[in-house]
């Protein structure tokens, strides 16, 4: 994994969301009855993701840019690619462990949640995207640690 590009994450506040994701989490609570859903957020993360390797003739593509938000009970997560997309992920019973992957040519470290969706009867995986780094690896602690307990 020598010359690899690196994700990178840092703790941040209601405050710094931008206005769609902000939106978009605002429609989620109404949709789900949650009150104050991002100002409840114990701790909330922005991961930047590089792209993967410009082919030929091709513009680059855009770093993807995922949120995460830990509340009491439940792991919010904010994607940003091709429109904002939230989920939320209840945390009983959950099971998380860190990964590597190789997604189009780039390294990314995160956590493996397998846990039901709000509202959801069946488990599901998915890929939270937090770097190797002081904030990421703080969130990552913070989630596995209401996984186990």
């Amino acid at each position: 994994m020598t010359g690899q590009a690196t994700a990178t994450t840092e703790t941040i506040t209601a405050d710094e969301l931008p206005p769609p994701v902000s939106q978009a989490l605002a429609a989620f609570a109404e949709r789900h009855g949650i009150t104050g859903l991002a100002a409840r957020a114990e701790m909330t993360v922005r991961t930047v993701t590089p792209s993967g390797p410009r082919r030929r003739l091709a513009q680059a593509a855009a770093p993807a840019i995922s949120y995460a938000m830990l509340l009491p009970g439940l792991l919010v997560v904010v994607t940003t690619a091709a429109e904002v997309t939230v989920t939320a992920w209840q945390l009983a019973a959950a099971e998380a462990r860190r990964i590597t992957e190789s997604f189009g040519g780039v390294w990314v470290t995160g956590l493996q949640l397998t846990a039901f969706r709000l509202g959801g009867t069946e488990r599901q995986a998915i890929f939270i995207s937090l770097a190797a780094d002081g904030d990421g690896s703080g969130f990552e602690t913070a989630v596995l640690d209401r996984v186990s307990s």
